[in-house]
């Protein structure tokens, strides 16, 4: 995962449905790898509202926003995913949620990012190497030889979904 500068609070599941279904406080769906999309937080419209009760806290997860959660997740799991990375450090979280309820996590992960080392013909672990890894194999995405789930599906592309 890219780690200077990076941010990501959003709606991760399948992309037909979430393509079909705005709401105010998201932006429209980023299209992403394996039939995936990403609804992103617009975070200056939800700065206001209250944060959601959940079992854990997770960034810009307001109550609005879980209520557009739960009502896609009775057509199909989805995810709340957050990242936050800054200098070098970095800060993951993960809920899934299906039929109206988690069902996953909240999940967290800390990560110190140093540079990526240069490439080698030495095969990467298949270890999950964080909340929204986990995730994304709870969504169904299938491990990635040369990459971790989130950058297969193309949550690396950018660094700022905003």
């Amino acid at each position: 995962m890219r780690a200077v500068g990076y941010r990501l609070y959003g709606v991760v599941g399948n992309a037909g449905i979430l393509g079909n279904l705005r709401h105010p406080s998201m932006h429209p769906i980023h299209w992403l790898r394996h039939g995936l999309g990403l609804c992103a937080v617009r975070t200056e419209a939800v700065a206001d509202e209250p944060l959601a009760e959940t079992p854990g806290e997770l960034a810009h997860l307001t109550t609005s926003v879980l209520g557009y959660v739960q009502e896609v997740s009775h057509l199909t799991p989805v995810v709340y995913v957050t990242a936050d990375f800054a200098g070098g450090r970095g800060e993951q979280a993960a809920c899934g949620w299906s039929e109206g309820v988690i069902v996953l996590g909240p999940l967290t992960s800390h990560h110190d990012c140093p540079p990526r080392p240069p490439r080698r013909f030495l095969r990467r672990s298949h270890e999950t190497t964080g909340a929204i890894d986990t995730a994304l194999r709870w969504l169904g995405i299938p491990g990635a030889r040369r990459y971790d789930r989130f950058d297969a599906v193309g949550l690396g592309a950018r660094r700022d979904w905003e």
